[in-house]
């Protein structure tokens, strides 16, 4: 939400100097951590421009255009079916928070840490587009964090093989499933 926000309110922006209606005037219209309403918005729900919440809070009556679900499940939430269940029953329900659910558009990002977790219902759903984009190329070239070097990335597949193939490779895998040379037959 802050780093949404400050694009604007960071000075000489970018998106400031392209929008300078939507910068601030005073410290009050600055908005909170969790809602942002700039000086430009003209609806009359009071969502605001951006809206940050977590998994769980009460997001019931809002009405957005744009919905980005980012991490909505995590390393813990996929081995509790309990907790598994409660983030389904959230990501079916996300479509009711769009304005107008024909035109809206909702966007989820998050690391895979197990096959059947959502990134699997979505794959099979024909009403989502499902890019999953590893952190290196077949080429091995490095995506993401591009702060690292391939050397490096190999460094902690080799120390922590469930970590890589979940936060970069975004092909899980179970710790006793790394790579092993026996493997290869004559």
């Amino acid at each position: 939400m802050v780093e949404a926000k400050n694009h604007f309110l960071q000075k000489d922006s970018v998106l400031g100097g392209l929008f300078p209606e939507y910068v601030p005037k005073k410290v009050a219209e600055e908005g909170s951590g969790s809602k942002w309403i700039s000086p430009a918005y003209t609806a009359v729900q009071d969502e605001g421009n951006f809206s940050a919440a977590g998994v769980g809070a009460a997001l019931e009556s809002q009405h957005y255009d744009i919905i980005i679900g980012d991490d909505v499940w995590d390393e813990n939430s996929v081995s509790s079916p309990e907790v598994m269940a409660t983030c389904r029953k959230r990501i079916e329900s996300m479509e009711y928070l769009l304005a107008s659910p024909a035109v809206g558009k909702i966007l989820y990002i998050g690391t895979r840490f197990a096959h059947d977790d959502p990134t699997s219902d979505f794959q099979k759903n024909p009403e989502y587009n499902c890019v999953i984009v590893s952190g290196v190329t077949p080429t091995g070239r490095s995506l993401f964090p591009e702060s690292l070097t391939i050397k490096k990335y190999y460094g902690q597949a080799a120390s922590s093989p469930y970590v890589f193939s979940c936060q970069i490779m975004l092909n899980p895998t179970t710790e006793d499933q790394e790579f092993k040379q026996e493997w290869f037959k004559y």
